[in-house]
């Protein structure tokens, strides 16, 4: 994680925050998920991807650059 270039992007709710995190999945970009305990809730994914996420996506689940 050191040597990587990350961006850092907010989700309004934990709703889109699963969709979209199961919509990543298809496309096969999420590498890690954190999960808060004991409430088992997604905070944060981290994905490795060469490519832009895709910005339809993105605008379909509020995702905007923090």
């Amino acid at each position: 994680l050191h040597s990587m270039h990350k961006v850092v992007l907010k989700i309004p709710n934990l709703e889109n925050l699963e969709h979209f995190k199961k919509e990543i999945q298809n496309l096969e970009l999420v590498q890690y998920e954190w999960v808060e305990q004991p409430e088992n809730t997604t905070t944060c994914l981290a994905i490795l991807s060469q490519d832009r996420l895709p910005k339809p996506l993105m605008e379909k689940y509020s995702v905007k650059l923090f």
